[in-house]
């Protein structure tokens, strides 16, 4: 009685672990990151920008690009007495923090919120006014990427490591909404 079991297996594991082993040496697709940038102004002078890139091009032009360039392309804190240091020592203690909502501020037509969100850091800015119509701002930056920009040596950032940590990201990093000028920066798996 044992055997007709036995041969079933036998025959289902011959029928089966070839195509089980074919399937997971085919390379699996993946799809690329991308990264999206696009603009959109109105008015006389409206500007229309549409950027789409491969995460793995963006990568490529970073690596290349010489080192002077990307030493001149950092942001000067220094002119208001911040160090990358500094910065990095702030960062350590927010980061420590956890999720919570550090800053609020609420005015007439205005609220600003810095806070964080699970693995992201969210600045949300809201204006409401007669004149100035209604704006919202609304930035989510994921906390690997600034781990990976804040990584760099001495006093600098480490822009290479950033836009590798983007590779992982999906959705929105950046929405502006004005009233005059739209801004939608975002990552998905691309085309």
């Amino acid at each position: 009685m044992k055997r007709p079991a036995y041969g079933i297996a036998l025959l289902a594991t011959l029928l089966l672990v070839p195509g089980a082993l074919a399937n997971a040496q085919e390379p699996t697709k993946q799809k690329t990151p991308w990264i999206h940038v696009q603009v959109n102004a109105e008015g006389d002078d409206a500007e229309k920008v549409n950027i789409n890139l491969p995460l793995s091009l963006v990568e490529v032009a970073v690596d290349v690009a010489p080192d002077e360039a990307l030493q001149e392309a950092h942001v000067q804190l220094d002119r208001h007495g911040l160090s990358i240091s500094d910065l990095r020592r702030l960062w350590q203690e927010f980061r420590a923090a956890g999720e919570e909502e550090f800053v609020t501020v609420e005015k007439q037509g205005e609220r600003v919120n810095i806070l964080r969100r699970g693995e992201h850091i969210v600045i949300e800015v809201d204006q409401t006014g007669e004149e100035t119509g209604k704006k919202e701002v609304r930035v989510e930056v994921p906390v690997a990427v600034v781990d990976a920009l804040l990584s760099g040596e001495e006093e600098q950032f480490d822009l290479r490591e950033a836009v590798a940590q983007l590779k992982d990201q999906r959705g929105d990093i950046v929405r502006v909404d004005d009233g005059k000028r739209h801004v939608r920066i975002w990552v998905d798996e691309g085309r």
